[in-house]
């Protein structure tokens, strides 16, 4: 239990906030191919290590909640766009 216990401990503590995804989100303005699947990755990894009012806010800042799905729906199915 213990060991359960510290790998969950040290999965927390190398979590990125809200800052670090904001400053790479405004980083990506350029309508891209590329681009668009690093926005997706990164909303992927957002949404995995935000709090749920956390990732909302964020996403907020930058495009709508539907365009933020729509960034991670390409991202996780490259072989679509043929990358």
């Amino acid at each position: 239990m213990s060991a359960d216990k510290d790998t969950a401990q040290a999965r927390l503590s190398n979590r990125r906030d809200w800052k670090y995804f904001d400053e790479k989100l405004a980083e990506l303005r350029v309508n891209d191919v590329e681009n668009i699947l690093k926005r997706g990755e990164i909303l992927a990894q957002a949404k995995e290590e935000l709090d749920d009012g956390s990732f909302e806010a964020t996403i907020k800042r930058h495009f709508d909640l539907s365009t933020a799905r729509m960034y991670q729906i390409v991202a996780a199915h490259r072989v679509l766009i043929g990358c």
